[in-house]
């Protein structure tokens, strides 16, 4: 089990010198934890070329940075069970062992992709899962969305993760986007696009 408030500090992982990372996504890192470092109230963005490996930078930014839970935000489904499929701990196939990023499989994070819930029995259930995860994954519309109580903003204070990373960030100027940055005072978000403007 780890510890929601160190895991990411205390985790051994392999990114600096890792050939199994492409290059774009080692320099990515180095260049969130070097900002991070020097301001870490403001917003960074990464900006990558498709097919560049930005799946990957959100795996490995949490690492030596985040000083507790981390939320990934995606603008759909699909990207959201793509990224979820990637991250998924379950097989040897995950992004963190396959990298060799980190080599214990005991230490590998705990992922958690938000979907809502269904009943009082079954948010109780997704409760737990929130609270005993390292990284949580969920689209837009199921973290803030006017036209549910189940969105997850509804489930966890406003301090409940450390780290948010933003996915397609091109679309965060939206309303939903912006209310959810304003519910959660996270001290670090990342935003990664491939198109910037």
């Amino acid at each position: 089990m780890s510890n929601k408030e160190n895991y990411f500090q205390i985790t051994d992982a392999f990114i600096e010198g890792n050939g199994y990372l492409r290059y774009p996504q080692r320099r990515a890192y180095k260049r969130l934890k070097e900002t991070f470092d020097e301001n870490k109230d403001a917003h960074k963005i990464v900006v990558l070329a498709t097919g560049s490996g930005k799946t990957g930078v959100m795996a490995i930014a949490p690492f030596k940075i985040s000083k507790g839970r981390v939320l990934i935000i995606t603008p759909s489904l699909i990207i959201r069970e793509g990224i979820s499929d990637e991250f998924d701990t379950r097989t040897d196939f995950n992004f963190w062992t396959d990298k060799k990023v980190i080599l214990d499989e005991n230490n590998l994070p705990i992922v958690y992709r938000y979907a809502g819930y269904n009943s009082a029995s079954d948010k109780k259930r997704v409760i737990k899962y929130l609270e005993e995860s390292d990284i949580v994954i969920a689209n837009i519309h199921k973290v803030y969305n006017n036209n549910s109580k189940k969105q997850l903003i509804n489930l966890v204070n406003s301090d409940f993760f450390d780290m948010i990373i933003v996915d397609e960030a091109h679309h965060s100027a939206a309303d939903s986007w912006i209310k959810t940055f304003e519910y959660f005072n996270a001290e670090k978000i990342i935003k990664l696009t491939a198109t910037p403007y």
